[in-house]
């Protein structure tokens, strides 16, 4: 007989594995798998979490443009004000930059929730078709017993 392996775990580290697939019921979906409904809720709290990201990064642009803005007229008293339009531009490109990451993001989720809600459906479908399809052999089954039925009635 062979000697039976120890599992080394951590004491402090949760468990990574995931769930043994022998024990997930057919039909249901492991816990660690978001449901679609699941997706489109994450999707919404990281669309909110975006836009307010964004509100902060403006306010904080334009916190920094003033601040920029006072140092730079202060600077040009002395010397010329060309600096002060590039760095705006440079701060309404990141902006700008910021909000077509969020963009992105948003639709990249959107992108997965719907290839998820496909996936269902697919299965769905494949679902259905395989019970009309049973649903067929049974009635043809049922015609035959019926059509020999009656020819043991007609034999008697």
């Amino acid at each position: 007989m062979a000697p039976q392996r120890k599992k080394t775990t951590n004491a402090g580290a949760p468990d990574t594995e995931g769930p043994n697939l022998h024990e997930v019921p057919i039909g249901q979906s492991s816990p660690n798998e978001l449901t679609s409904t699941q997706l489109i809720e994450k999707e919404k709290r990281i669309k909110a979490e975006c836009a307010i990201e964004a509100k902060k990064a403006a306010a904080a642009g334009k916190k920094a443009a003033a601040a920029s803005a006072a140092s730079k007229k202060a600077a040009a008293a002395s010397a010329a004000t060309t600096a002060e339009p590039e760095t705006l531009n440079n701060l309404s490109q990141l902006e700008n930059d910021q909000l077509e990451q969020n963009l992105y993001n948003e639709l990249n989720l959107e992108l997965r929730a719907l290839e998820m809600k496909k996936a269902h459906l697919a299965n769905q479908l494949a679902t259905k078709k395989r019970a009309a399809e049973q649903t067929q052999k049974l009635a043809e089954a049922k015609r035959r017993v019926t059509g020999m039925h009656a020819e043991i009635q007609k034999m008697q």
